[in-house]
Formats: C-alpha cells, sequence, structure tokens
C-alpha cells in the first residue's frame, strides 16, 4: 500500500459515521464495565483502562498517516518550487 493509499483509507475511516459509532459503542462498553465491576476488582479496572487507551490511539494513529502524506506533499511542493527556482536563476544556491 502507498503512503497515499494508506491516508487516503485512513481518512475515509476517520470521516465514516459507522466507524465512528463503532469506536463510541466500544468505548461505551468498557466505560460500562467499569462501572459496573466491584470497587476491589483491580484487575478489570486495569484492563479496561487499557483498552480505553489503546481504543483513543485508533483515531490518533489514523491522524497521523493522514498528516504524513501531507507533510510529504509539502514537502514534494517545497523540493520543486527550489528545484524551478535553482532553473530560473541558473546558479545553486548555497
Amino acid at each position: 500500500m502507498t503512503p497515499f493509499e494508506k491516508a487516503d483509507k485512513a481518512r475515509q475511516l476517520l470521516d465514516d459515521a459507522m466507524f465512528q459509532a463503532v469506536l463510541a459503542d466500544i468505548r461505551a462498553r468498557l466505560v460500562g464495565k467499569l462501572e459496573t465491576s466491584a470497587i476491589g476488582d483491580v484487575d478489570t479496572h486495569h484492563q479496561a483502562a487499557l483498552m480505553l487507551q489503546l481504543l483513543r490511539q485508533i483515531p490518533e494513529l489514523l491522524k497521523q498517516y493522514t498528516d504524513e502524506h501531507e507533510m510529504q506533499k509539502q514537502r514534494e511542493a517545497q523540493d520543486s518550487w527550489i528545484a524551478s527556482a535553482r532553473q530560473r536563476f541558473g546558479k545553486p544556491w548555497r
């Protein structure tokens, strides 16, 4: 998968209402699990907290994929502009 395809798919997922609903549903279930577990059930609390942290990372990572692609496009545009300027002025800039 190319970086463009990866970024495009990530953007589609971030914009998809069903995907967002699934994330929200998973989060609600984990919070519900925390709320209904016994106060002294440290293992369940710990597991739910870890899962909530991992769940939060999914959209963050998808956003990172789209951001990285945007930065790459900006770098390429800048490099192209610099190369064009060098050609117009006939000397390398240093």
